[in-house]
């Protein structure tokens, strides 16, 4: 640009007219230059993003998954239960007593003791 250019734009802009405007528009206008620097000053809140519930989800869905797998294929209750077949006749024989062993227990100012058999 030339300085002449300049010269001639400043006396263009020196022959408009300024537009007229009210006296309420002159009493709001502070308030709306300061509501307008707020709102471009202060930071927007951030939207709420659908990345970290996703891999929440995913995880929760993953424990769930590997919970139910290890329940599905444990073998302790199997062996739990097929040493009980195993051993059923020796475990019926312990239930049949345990009344008899039970009586034998006394309970005292020092716990619970086996009562001594009388001895003839």
């Amino acid at each position: 640009m030339k300085p002449s250019d300049n010269f001639d734009l400043d006396a263009q802009l020196r022959t408009l007219r300024l537009p007229e405007r009210s006296e309420a528009y002159w009493e709001d206008f502070p308030r709306r230059v300061t509501g307008e620097l707020r709102t471009r000053l202060l930071p927007r809140p951030a939207s709420p993003s659908w990345r970290p519930q996703l891999a929440w989800g995913f995880g929760l869905a993953f424990g769930c998954f590997v919970l139910g797998y290890f329940i599905g294929h444990n073998d302790a209750p199997r062996g739990f239960t097929h040493s009980l077949i195993q051993n059923q006749q020796e475990l019926r024989v312990s239930l049949t007593k345990f009344p008899d062993q039970f009586r034998s227990f006394m309970l005292n100012e020092r716990g619970m003791q086996k009562l001594l058999p009388d001895q003839p």
